[in-house]
């Protein structure tokens, strides 16, 4: 069966029902709502892309709070200032990405978990070398699915 085939239902709370995957007959008959697999597999590439986006964000962050830093420390010299700490603008933006990032992979990671198995998570894992949040497990997921 095809991925544009399959569907998974939801819990009364919007979560999805781990591990059951159906049919649209049958998951149009749960009264709760169901979503195709193909859009929430688009959903979860959205997701690997934004996290992408964010972590690049975080690096160059990084880079410039690294030599903002070390201009600081070259103007300042040895003088002590009795100005108290301001906090600085890289600070609070990395703690907003981190924020960000970390909840991008919790996202992915519930969502792939509500989908697979432990076991089948292990399987694909192995098989590209641990590359979790990526396209290329993406396409190994849905290989495993449409062969099941």
């Amino acid at each position: 069966m095809k991925i544009k085939d399959m569907y998974v239902i939801l819990n009364k709370d919007n979560t999805i029902k781990k591990h059951y995957i159906t049919t649209f007959g049958q998951a149009s008959c749960n009264l709760n709502g169901c979503i195709c697999l193909d859009n929430l597999i688009g959903t979860l590439r959205g997701l690997i892309k934004k996290h992408r986006e964010i972590e690049k964000n975080i690096d160059v962050l990084l880079e410039k709070w690294e030599k903002y830093e070390t201009n600081q420390k070259e103007t300042l010299g040895n003088i002590i200032t009795l100005k108290p700490y301001k906090k600085s603008y890289y600070s609070e933006k990395y703690k907003e990405d981190s924020k960000i990032e970390n909840n991008l992979y919790i996202s992915y990671y519930n969502t792939i978990h509500a989908i697979l198995t432990d076991d089948e998570i292990c399987t694909i894992q192995k098989q590209i070398e641990y590359n979790f949040m990526s396209d290329n497990f993406i396409n190994k997921m849905i290989e495993l699915l449409e062969s099941k």
